[in-house]
């Protein structure tokens, strides 16, 4: 699901959106104009991801700023993350994610 219009645009689907377990893997990368609201929305329906690629996404700085924590909370089962040249990521942020 490289370079689509995911998270461009705000939905309010929650209560018709069901937990999938299966999926483990996700690429969302080179995604522009991503939103830090619409990633953590995915995590939370996709619970058990262990390897999230985000390369080269530009996240828009909105209200919710993207939060390394807040993703790893979302996805208690993340092993492999990746955030190689992505956009409005703070350098605070990696310094977290590279202490766990």
């Amino acid at each position: 699901m490289t370079g689509s219009s995911l998270g461009r645009e705000e939905y309010n689907y929650d209560g018709l959106m069901k937990k999938n377990r299966a999926i483990k893997y996700l690429d969302l990368s080179s995604h522009d104009e991503f939103r830090p609201t619409a990633l953590k929305r995915l995590l939370n329906v996709c619970p058990e991801v262990e390897k999230l690629k985000l390369h080269k996404c530009q996240f828009l700085p909105d209200d919710d700023q993207l939060n390394i924590p807040d993703i790893l909370e979302c996805s208690r089962r993340l092993v492999e993350l990746d955030l190689t040249e992505s956009r409005n990521v703070t350098e605070v942020d990696f310094e977290i994610f590279s202490d766990k």
